[in-house]
């Protein structure tokens, strides 16, 4: 290789041509190349040669304080000057094909990689096709651009449209880091949020883990005020129908710049929509203590909280869950196989006699356990929510559609 720098174009050893014409990379390209790997280059030289039986390249990285080639740099320090050349050289319009560009590269430069992609296929229209293994290098790609190729019967390859970048990796058998945590009102809203996600599929379910907190709403909505100081939430409230709010909810941005700068008017304001979102008198704790504290920080907070209502609140499909999950012909069923007749007319009219279905499972529990604590209603729960799921009436898949929304949520 040496030789050949310092221009000996022909080896004794060799017949016929040993490399093409030796190349430096641009500034350009150099400010790319240094960007991605996070280091600082005076020069950088390529040679393509044929000096080890095959066809390859060569790279000569020159930095301040030294000079070396691909034998002591890392394999990915090579691969990105070659990409970066390749790339920036490329006629517009082109189609490029690469396999797994991110080898050998810290999650931050396949970031960097993936985004100076991204960036040429918008200044160049350039079809920028890859084969990768690399969660950083599907992050930020929209769903339509990721298909995932599965083992399928017979040697062939089932092809996996429309998958979401955290889905992607579910199919090559990597848990789901950083899951959307759903929180939901109680544990029947869970029961039927899980039974929803079971129908889904393993992929979608594994992106979530759903859950609830003693409280209920209430205390959902108060908790909700700690959630909306992180900027990248990824906790979800999920509340029964009847919380949905009859008007959209407003939007902080929205606030005239003459409100806004009266950091004590803007708080009125935005008390008055939070109070019409939530139903609810919401306080916030800032650097002072709940209620006083900067003006203008108290105000921030409560934008913030609208902010994150709009964006991570959903609510399910059904007014009330027991009365969704409530099924007169299956529960006639299950007391016709315990109860004589006499004690099902009864019960049945017990039954009848109650409109409200909270309380219409305390009745059916008592008589079917002989209590009611939390533990028997939830097991009464879990067998109607069987049959509910068993049935799929229209709110199954008005849930799914919920949980679809949340799922799509950057």
């Amino acid at each position: 290789m040496n030789r050949i720098l310092k221009g000996k174009t022909s080896l004794p050893h060799f017949q016929g041509k040993t490399h093409e014409p030796i190349t430096d990379l641009t500034a350009d390209e150099l400010v790319v190349v240094g960007k991605i790997l996070g280091r600082s280059y005076k020069k950088a030289t390529v040679v393509k040669h044929r000096l080890f039986d095959h066809w390859g390249h060569s790279v000569i990285l020159h930095t301040e304080h030294a000079s070396y080639s691909e034998a002591f740099a890392g394999s990915g320090e090579t691969a990105v000057v070659i990409l970066v050349k390749e790339v920036l050289q490329a006629p517009k319009n082109s189609l490029l094909l690469f396999d797994e560009p991110e080898t050998s590269l810290h999650p931050g430069a396949q970031s960097k990689i993936l985004e100076f992609l991204l960036d040429q296929c918008i200044k160049n229209q350039h079809q920028i096709v890859y084969c990768t293994h690399a969660p950083a290098m599907v992050e930020e790609l929209p769903r339509s651009a990721v298909k995932v190729f599965t083992p399928a019967a017979g040697g062939r390859f089932q092809v996996r449209k429309d998958v979401l970048p955290s889905e992607a990796f579910f199919f090559l058998g990597q848990p789901i880091q950083n899951k959307k945590i759903i929180v939901v009102e109680d544990r029947l809203a869970k029961k039927m949020v899980d039974a929803v996600l079971d129908l889904s599929g393993d992929a979608t379910k594994s992106l979530f883990e759903v859950c609830y907190f003693p409280g209920g709403e209430s205390q959902m909505k108060k908790d909700a005020t700690m959630y909306s100081r992180s900027r990248s939430s990824k906790t979800f409230l999920l509340f029964d129908g009847d919380r949905k709010p009859s008007l959209p909810i407003f939007n902080p941005d929205e606030l005239t710049l003459e409100i806004n700068d009266d950091p004590e008017k803007a708080i009125e304001v935005l008390n008055g929509h939070i109070k019409e979102a939530t139903g609810s008198n919401i306080e916030f704790a800032s650097d002072g203590h709940i209620g006083k504290g900067s003006k203008p920080q108290q105000r921030d907070l409560r934008k913030e909280y609208l902010k994150y209502y709009r964006k991570n609140c959903f609510f399910l499909p059904m007014e009330s869950p027991e009365k969704e999950i409530w099924d007169n012909e299956c529960i006639d069923k299950f007391l016709s196989i315990i109860f004589s007749q006499q004690e099902v007319a009864k019960i049945k009219a017990d039954l009848a006699g109650e409109v409200d279905f909270k309380k219409k499972f305390v009745i059916l529990t008592n008589a079917l356990c002989g209590k009611s604590s939390g533990d028997e209603i939830s097991m009464v729960h879990t067998i109607l929510v069987k049959a509910w799921i068993t049935k799929n009436p229209p709110f199954v898949n008005e849930t799914a559609q919920v949980l679809e929304s949340i799922k799509n949520v950057a």
